[in-house]
């Protein structure tokens, strides 16, 4: 079966949004059928939980046919298969709240002995993501 084009778009919506991706749009440019041979382009907007900035990604394709349309939802679906899932994102949000810790502490001065252990755990923790080992436990 194939899709229609509100049907792709949908596809692509629910897929960000089955991530945890909140305030998902999924919009379409270009060949509209008025006569005018216009490029695909397709944005995509989003914010994972809520958290953090807008992101924003745009898959484009100078071909003017079908082609054009199905090369640029194939872009935003490599792009998806690339986005982290929500435990990875989790993750990644408090290795980044770690790092903060740790350059805040050296700041104001923070002795070493509470520093270099956890800045021992930052690189554990960041190793353990590196591999993907889920089953090493800090």
């Amino acid at each position: 079966m194939t899709l229609s084009i509100p049907q792709h778009l949908a596809a692509l919506e629910n897929r960000l949004t089955s991530l945890g991706m909140v305030g998902v749009d999924v919009s379409l440019y270009g060949s509209s059928g008025d006569g005018y041979a216009k490029p695909w382009w397709i944005a995509v907007r989003y914010k994972f939980k809520d958290k953090g900035e807008q992101q924003d990604f745009n898959a484009k394709s100078e071909d003017t046919a079908d082609l054009g349309f199905h090369t640029c939802v194939g872009l935003v679906h490599e792009h998806i298969d690339n986005l982290p899932t929500p435990e990875e994102a989790e993750h990644q949000e408090f290795l980044k709240l770690l790092a903060r810790v740790v350059e805040k502490g050296r700041d104001v001065g923070i002795d070493d002995l509470v520093i270099n252990p956890l800045v021992e755990a930052m690189k554990k923790l960041s190793e353990n993501a590196i591999t993907h080992d889920k089953s090493a436990r800090f």
